[in-house]
């Protein structure tokens, strides 16, 4: 199978905020915290065929406005010359992010949206710069323990009011704690994991971008959530395989998890659910985390061709 050669080059940049308190979306109220229990990146992958730059950005947010993502790719595009229009950025949907985009009760934080714009082009830029002839790989797995739907069907004669005070709700989140009041769920659950992955040449890795539908775990402060300590985890297990006596640089590595689409979606399985979790956010990390490296290291590289 013929496939042009590719360079790739990855990057992580810190987008936690420097002043305090800051405003967080993802909820129904307004809220500021002033404490930062993990820190929050952009984390980015470019990849040329020598005819056609790309870059992905994934960031650590609740959710971005489209405004200040054209801004940034214009400024990207200024330092690297990769088209906006090639330029793809999206959010990871953690609860507990800074405000960038206005939703629900919270407005976006305005000392705050110049810094994320600002650092989303510094990720493309210095993924750019460290471009170097790649060879790619790619697995899926299913991880259908880590994912389950938390919106279901209410029963005809148990429809919910809605914020107005009307009885149209015939389904909503969460209503399966109570299983006699409903008759499944809405739609289907997507519980694939799918990697695509760089190596360089010389077999030493580069990046890896997992993708998985489960909506957020939720935490507390600043935090990345779970798709943080999820790309820690990943790039953790890289470096403690590097060899200690292996002189050659490498590449740092850098693991990101893109958010699926997991609206309906929820870690809980209320089929199975007895009333209390079992997991912590670490412990529900670390399960899907294996997973995840188990396939991660039965990936095989192609090398592109000339």
């Amino acid at each position: 199978m013929y496939h042009p050669s590719i360079d790739v080059g990855a990057a992580m940049v810190d987008i936690t905020p420097d002043q305090l308190p800051v405003l967080v979306n993802g909820g129904m109220l307004s809220r500021s915290v002033d404490q930062i229990k993990t820190r929050i990146n952009a984390r980015a992958i470019a990849v040329s065929d020598n005819e056609t730059t790309i870059a992905m950005v994934v960031v650590d947010s609740c959710m971005l406005p489209r405004l200040l993502l054209d801004d940034a790719k214009q400024r990207a595009f200024s330092r690297t010359g990769i088209k906006p229009e090639n330029i793809l950025v999206s959010a990871t949907h953690t609860h507990s992010a800074p405000s960038a985009f206005g939703a629900l009760g919270t407005d976006p934080d305005p000392n705050y949206v110049p810094l994320i714009r600002e650092r989303i082009a510094e990720a493309i830029e210095l993924a750019h710069e460290k471009m170097q002839p790649a060879k790619v790989g790619w697995g899926t797995t299913n991880a259908e323990a880590f994912t389950a739907l938390r919106r279901w069907v209410r029963r005809p004669d148990l429809v919910d009011e809605d914020p107005f005070g009307n009885a149209t709700v015939r389904a909503n989140m969460h209503s399966a704690r109570d299983l006699n009041a409903v008759t499944g769920p809405s739609g289907p659950e997507d519980p694939e994991l799918s990697i695509i992955a760089f190596q360089s040449l010389d077999g030493h890795p580069i990046a890896a971008m997992a993708n998985f539908s489960m909506h957020y775990f939720s935490d507390q402060a600043i935090s990345a959530d779970y798709f943080g300590l999820f790309c820690d985890g990943l790039q953790q297990h890289v470096k403690a395989k590097q060899q200690p006596n292996d002189q050659t640089p490498m590449p740092n590595f850098v693991g990101i998890m893109s958010h699926g689409c997991s609206g309906d979606i929820w870690r809980r399985d209320y089929m199975t659910w007895k009333g209390e979790d079992d997991n912590t956010i670490e412990s529900y990390t670390q399960g899907l985390l294996d997973v995840a490296i188990n396939l991660f290291e039965t990936i095989e590289y192609e090398e592109a061709n000339d």
